[in-house]
């Protein structure tokens, strides 16, 4: 993802992420109202700028960058009948 797409993604809803999912780009703003895009860590809270100063180059490769797809409705139902059919065997019954 290049850096127009990672910023639309998250203005969109959607999570992305850089390199594993502990690392999520995040939009905050200062005081001011200006935006600041950063990747921010989940296992200890620290944070990189999205970018390097100049507001393009990304503090990442644009390959490391991904959204995750939300279950949908139909997925989870999926996964409701599925999890329902696998409780209804009954295993290692002899």
């Amino acid at each position: 993802m290049n850096v127009n797409e990672i910023k639309q993604a998250v203005r969109e809803g959607k999570k992305v992420h850089w390199s594993n999912e502990a690392y999520e780009v995040v939009l905050s703003h200062f005081k001011s109202g200006e935006e600041q895009w950063l990747i921010k860590c989940s296992l200890n809270g620290s944070c990189i700028g999205l970018t390097w100063t100049d507001g393009i180059t990304l503090n990442g490769k644009e390959e490391d960058f991904y959204t995750i797809e939300e279950p949908t409705e139909e997925d989870n139902r999926e996964d409701d009948l599925w999890h329902d059919q696998w409780e209804s065997h009954e295993f290692g019954a002899n």
